[in-house]
């Protein structure tokens, strides 16, 4: 074959490949394009093996157009608690299903300073769930609140959780008054799923 005939055949080629290599990343950006990660929350409760002085009823979950769940339940402190003295958060980390031989303690968070100006700052993992109190989650807590339409900082929660996606995590928190003695235990599985499109189904109000 002449070489000026060769030439153009490579180059042709080349074109081709190319073309190619642009086709494939476009459909790869087609497809992540309109992805979001959205939160599934289910098992929500106080928790039944300790003894604490909080009831969870009521408890409902509504989907937002992505399916990502939103949270709602009624409160009531039977003890009241002027201060906060620690807060507890302890997850696990299931992988495949929510069953003893799938799961596996992964952390433990304690803060102990200044927890009834901490618990409210913004930025943090739990600031949606904090806003979602009626009256508002401030010391000293008592009485009966309403949680309406909770859920978590994905922003912020993945900064701490890199895998989100890839494991279901059961999470326990408890929360000290000021004698050390335990008010709070609520349990609550979550699980963090890539969703493409939209969900059909009611949105939080």
């Amino acid at each position: 074959m002449p070489a000026g005939r060769t030439s153009t055949v490579s180059w042709l080629a080349s074109l081709l490949v190319f073309i190619a290599a642009l086709e494939v990343a476009r459909c790869r950006s087609s497809a992540h394009q309109g992805k979001k990660m959205v939160p599934v929350y289910y098992d929500i409760g106080a928790c039944t093996d300790k003894q604490h002085f909080v009831e969870v009823n009521n408890v409902t979950t509504i989907m937002d157009e992505w399916g990502a769940y939103y949270c709602s339940a009624s409160v009531l402190f039977l003890k009241e608690m002027k201060s906060v003295s620690k807060l507890v958060v302890i997850i696990t980390k299931c992988t495949g299903g929510k069953a003893t031989n799938l799961c596996e303690y992964y952390l433990r968070w304690v803060w102990t300073t200044a927890l009834c100006r901490f618990i409210p700052a913004r930025g943090m993992v739990w600031s949606p769930f904090y806003d979602s109190f009626d009256p508002p989650f401030n010391c000293p807590v008592k009485g009966h609140y309403m949680v309406r339409n909770a859920t978590l900082d994905l922003d912020a929660l993945k900064t701490v959780l890199p895998d989100l996606h890839k494991h279901i995590w059961p999470v326990e928190i408890q929360l000290f008054n000021e004698s050390g003695e335990l008010i709070v235990c609520m349990v609550l599985t979550a699980e963090f799923r890539h969703v493409k499109g939209k969900a059909v189904a009611g949105s939080p109000s």
